[in-house]
Parts: structure tokens; sequence; C-alpha cells
């Protein structure tokens, strides 16, 4: 016991001295404590997401936000993403677009905005958490994803050459003045009464491209993986070798019923402007009826003026004589040197979406073309601007589109372009399918930690202050590996405190799980991470602590402001769609050695200590843990030795991290926090969101 107490004045006598001007408490015996545990996460809510109105068999990659994360783009009137917003869960739904599992969230979130960026699927839907639960579904119907039979009255694409006189009087003065030849209409006939469906798909199953619910995916990930910029179509298509061609619709994501063509030339011949290219009809309306401004299925705008299904092919043809205007000597092999342009006529199909009606200041000359120097804006005028994305993986060649420059996804009309022979077609840009990935950074939220323990202080609870972000890293829908980002920030502590974290499994799995591991640090002021080496207690089945721990550093102050992220890569990827995929988290905590082996440690209420910290510590001073209860770290009181806010931002801590501050206690910044604790967490759960009382 002396030993012991030559340990609590050593301790008391750092501790004074670090932190003069604090109100401590001196050691005390066992004493009854706040039995309200600070959590601000609500446990395992049951989520049931379904997207079936995709119109494929397709896994779909959703974000889950606590605010709107969109806003409607100025002129196509599609949903713009907010930028520096970050969701606090992703995944991905399984083939059919279900999801189902238990979810940790925020316990002040009572509604929830579900974004799936992809072109294929519903951009927004929303949620409330009813009971610890959370369903959500696009509404969709077998009838909703189906082309519309008949329409009241005849339809017609603005662009074709084929329409009649009384057709041609209610053409826009925009396309009737449009220079040069309106597109040809050769490859087949378009019903008007279905809003354009065309009578000549490709039924020619050796023609058609395999496993097309997998291209939906591909498209995505690898403008994720690799970004629009670097995508951006540099030249035309081009046969390197004598070959067919079929052009398969994936879908469209637009508030406009836009029609597509496509042109060629011999290597060297380019046409002076897009307006001079011989074009060809393919798709009158590119309208799929999936585009949703509206929450309901029942809702949907473009609905009701559909065009085209998903996963439609058409077989191009070649006609020699075209200049000429002739199809004689038509043919549906593109001789080699031949170059291959595609062109998107915006709003160009006379049966428009609700939305936009028939305004004429919609009504303009834009065009979206492969060829650089093609692309026309609304007043006529050629853009440099590529409004085309343009890549080849593995057999395929994905085309995307940009109407206008709200957005700039490229998915107003997405394709893929197929030769035969597969290697016929060549394109600037070619990925390798193996090197996709989908990297989502997710807020996890803020700790905020006392360091004073086992003694109280002030309560201002900046002592030492992290954010924790997530980043998970998707491959063809699997969850291949994940990465937790530390930020340290400003604090007024005396101490020198060290960062540590414990790893937690919700299956019986250990490190060997995975395939390796790093740590990387970004220093303040710095974009650029580093490698940095930690230190690796291993899991230690003895101990108190079953989870394996790692010391981030043992100085906060070393690196402050510092961004610490340690990665995991899985051995085996995980399908996170799954009923329980294999999922890991990280507790941090931290601490200061006291010489001997052992070390102080501050967590958050109930959270247990490492195996190396001192226990005999506990109970003693503010502290009223009871280890053979699960008990750790409480006291009596209103104010926690540290807290996770679940879900907050820099912006929400922003109070605590301000000098004036400093020595505050957190219910004289947050004036909601007191209601809080004493509701055991029932009420004011949102207390960290606002400074105002509520």
């Amino acid at each position: 016991m002396k030993k012991i107490n030559i340990l609590f004045v050593l301790l008391l006598t750092a501790l004074l001295t670090a932190c003069i001007g604090r109100k401590l408490e001196m050691p005390e015996s066992q004493k009854e404590y706040n039995e309200f545990d600070f959590s601000t996460v609500s446990e395992n809510i049951s989520f049931d997401v379904q997207y079936s109105n995709t119109g494929v068999d397709a896994p779909v990659y959703f974000e889950v936000y606590d605010s709107c994360p969109v806003e409607n783009g100025s002129e196509s009137g599609n949903y713009v993403k907010k930028e520096g917003l970050l969701p606090i869960f992703t995944s991905f739904t399984d083939e059919k677009g279900k999801y189902s599992g238990q979810v940790s969230l925020p316990s002040y979130v009572e509604k929830l905005y579900f974004y799936a960026p992809q072109f294929y699927a519903r951009t927004l839907l929303t949620a409330n958490v009813v009971d610890g639960a959370v369903s959500v579904s696009d509404d969709a119907s077998a009838s909703d994803i189906e082309v519309k039979a008949t329409t009241d009255n005849p339809y017609y694409s603005y662009m074709a050459d084929n329409l009649t006189d009384d057709q041609t009087k209610g053409r826009p003065d925009n396309y009737k003045d449009f220079e040069g030849n309106y597109w040809r209409c050769w490859l087949g006939e378009y019903d008007e009464y279905a809003d354009g469906a065309i009578r000549y798909a490709c039924t020619d199953t050796e023609l058609l491209p395999k496993n097309v619910g997998d291209k939906f995916l591909t498209f995505h990930e690898a403008i994720n993986s690799v970004g629009t910029q670097k995508l951006l179509n540099t030249e035309d298509f081009y046969m390197a070798e004598a070959g067919k061609l079929v052009l398969t619709f994936l879908g469209a994501n637009t508030s406009f019923n836009n029609s597509l063509g496509y042109y060629y030339y011999a290597e060297g011949q380019k046409p002076e402007t897009v307006q001079k290219a011989n074009v060809i009809m393919v798709f009158p309306n590119t309208q799929d009826g999936l585009w949703e401004k509206a929450s309901k299925g029942s809702n949907n705008d473009a609905a009701a003026t559909a065009g085209m299904t998903r996963n439609t092919s058409v077989k191009l043809i070649y006609y020699p004589n075209i200049a000429k205007g002739s199809t004689e000597g038509a043919t549906d092999v593109f001789p080699k040197g031949t170059r291959i342009g595609l062109v998107l006529a915006t709003n160009a199909f006379s049966h428009r979406v609700k939305f936009w009606g028939y305004r004429s200041d919609k009504d303009k000359n834009n065009r979206s073309a492969t060829t650089p120097g093609f692309t026309v804006n609304n007043e006529g005028i050629v853009t440099e601007d590529s409004r085309t994305l343009a890549f080849r993986i593995d057999e395929d060649v994905f085309v995307g589109f940009e109407e206008y420059e709200d957005d700039k996804n490229y998915t107003d009309c997405v394709l893929t372009l197929n030769s035969f022979p597969s290697n016929a077609l060549h394109t600037a840009i070619t990925l390798e399918s193996d090197s996709l990935q989908l990297k989502s950074e997710s807020v996890n939220g803020v700790y905020a930690f006392e360091d004073l323990w086992p003694y109280q202080g002030d309560y201002d609870l900046n002592d030492v202050i992290v954010r924790y972000n997530h980043e998970t890293i998707y491959s063809k829908n699997m969850k291949v590996g994940e990465s937790f980002i530390l930020k340290t920030y400003e604090n007024g502590a005396g101490n020198e405190n060290g960062l540590g974290v414990s790893v937690i499994f919700n299956q019986d799995k250990g490190l060997n799980t995975f395939g390796s591991m790093n740590c990387t640090i970004k220093e303040a002021g710095s974009e650029v991470f580093k490698p940095l080496e930690m230190v690796y207690e291993p899991k230690n089945t003895d101990g108190n602590q079953g989870r394996p721990i790692f010391l981030v550093t043992d100085n906060v102050k070393k690196d402050m402001g510092a961004e610490y992220k340690l990665s995991f890569t899985y051995n085996t990827p995980v399908d996170v769609s799954a009923q329980k995929p294999l999922t890991m988290d990280i507790r941090p905590f931290i601490y200061r050695d006291l010489g001997n082996g052992k070390r102080v440690e501050v967590h958050i209420t109930n959270d247990k200590p490492t195996f190396r910290f001192d226990t005999s510590l506990l109970g003693t001073g503010s502290d009223a843990s009871v280890p053979s209860n699960q008990t750790y770290f409480v006291r009596a009181g209103n104010y926690p030795f540290a807290i996770y806010l679940a879900g907050a931002t820099v912006d929400d801590i922003s109070e605590l991290l301000k000098r004036e501050n400093e020595m505050r206690p957190i219910d004289q910044v947050y004036p909601a926090y007191s209601l809080w604790v004493s509701s055991n967490g029932k009420n004011n759960q949102y207390w960290y969101k606002s400074t105002e009382a509520q």
C-alpha cells in the first residue's frame, strides 16, 4: 500500500502542476454515480432499404444524411450534390436493390435522407426513424418501369428529317433554323404514339452485351474511382479494323426528353461542325421515365413521357453513300479507319416532361457531341468544354453525356458501345476493371475528453478534442478496406496526453482477417499523408481488455491539428449487403504513461480500459467505477469524464474551441445540455448542434 500511496502523491503533484487554477476533488471512497451513460448513439436501428425502380438487376450504392444533401440545378432541374457535406452512413444493396441490416445512428436523428449518386437509382429518398426502425423505398411497381404503351397524341423528334408538313409547322424556330441536314431516320420506324419507342431494337443474341446489370455498377465505380475530369472524351471512336457496332442504352438521369444520333467519317475527313455531320437517328427520345424530382413514385414527372427502356440495344448501320442522301450499299460492317461520333440534342422530343412543359426558352440549339469542337451551347456557339466522357473497360466502351454544365455528373444519357470483334473499336482511355474502387468518407462524430481523471476538472470538455471520420473502400460492391481518420484540435490542456484507439469487431475476428494495416499522418497545413509508426499492443485475453490496441501518438500537442489515418485492408472482400456483414470500429481514448509499465487512461463512460491501465486508480478521486458491474469511468453529477458526440461536425464543436469558453462547463456553453442529462438522454438529443436554449 505504501508504494501505491507514493504513486498517488506523484500523480496528484503532476496534475496540480499541469492544471493550476482548476478545481480539484481530493481522493474519496466509493460513491454513488450517475447511471446515465451520456450516450449520443442509438444502437441497432433496423434498416429496410429498397431500390426496386431501377429497371435493372444491379447493386445500388447509397449514402445516408441527417440533412438534405442536394439542391436543384439551375438549368436541368436535376439534383445537384451540395459541396462539403458528408454522410453519416454508406453501403450497397444487393443486386436486387435491397439492403437490410442494423445501423447505429446519432440519437438526434428523426429524419434521414438517402442519396444515390448512380444515374440508374432514385437520387433522393427520405424516411423517418420510427420505433427504432427505418423503412424506405422508391415506391415502384412493375408498371412504373415500363414504357408507356400509348399516348393520346402523336409525338416526334424535332431532329427527324421525315416529319410531315403539319409536324414541321410545330417545330420551334431554333430547330427550324438548324444548319445543314436534319437527322436521317434510316434505321427504322419509331412509334409516335409511344413517345418515340423504337421498332428496330437489336434482337441478335450474339451481338447483345452480356451481364448488362454489371455494367451499371461498373460505370458508377469508374467515374468515382478515376474522376470525371480524367475521363473526358478527347477524340472520336476509331475502327482499328472492320467490324459491327451495337449501341446499348443503359439509362438517363435528366428532366429533358433528348434525342440521340450517331455519325461517322473517314480518318482525316472530319466535318467542320456537328451541323454538317450526316447524323442518323438512334433514339428519338432518351427519356426512360425514371427521372424523379418528387419523392413519391406516383408523382413521377417523367413517367408519362418515357420513350426508352433500359438495356435497349440497336445495331448501327454504315451507309457509304449517306452524303448523297442514299441508302445504297448499306452494311452492318464499319470499314477500318472509320471514326464514329455520337450527339445528344437537348429537349428535342416534342412530348416534354411536365416539369418543364413547353417553355420556349428551353427550345434551343444545345448539342453535346463526342467529337471535340462539336458541342454547341444554347446560343448556338461552339464550346470547347467537353460534355461527354468515354472510356473502355474490358469489352465495353462507356459513354456518358452532360446536356448542360450544372451538375457535371455525365449521366444525362449513359450508353455502351460494343464492337464485334471486340478489339475493333478503339477509344483514348482504357481502364482496368480490377483497379476500380469507390471511396466514401462519412462523418462519425467527435470525442471530447477531460484529462484530469480520476479527479474532477472544469468540465469544459476540451482538453483533448478528436474529430472521427470513417472512409470505406468498395470494389464491385464489396468492402475491401476501410480507414479511420482522427483529427486533433487546439486545446488548453496542461498535460501531455497520448492518443490511442482500441479496435472493435462485431464478429469473432482478429487482425488476421485483414491483409495489411498502416498508419499515416497529415500534419497541420499539409495536404500529404506520410507514414507514421504506431505502437501496437496485441489483444490480451488475460486482461480485462480483449481488443487490439494502437497508440497513435504519445503527445497530441506535438502535432496539434494533424490528421491520423489508420487504414485496414481485408484479405477477403466483405459483402456489405449480407444479413450480418463483418464490421469493425475504433474507440479512441487518451492516456499518460506512469513510468512503471502502467498508465492513466480516459475513456468514454463504460468503455473498458486497456490491460496496461492502472486499475488501482478506479474508485479514487471523483471516479466511481464498479468493475464487477462492468461500470467504468463514471462519477456523481451531470458531467462525464469523456463524451462521444455522434454525428457532430467541426462547426458543431466550434464553441468548445474558443478561448473565451476555456474553463466554462459544457452546460454553460450548450444550454440544452442540462435537460438532456436530466432526462437521461430522452430530450434535447440535438443539444450539441445548437448553442440556443431548446
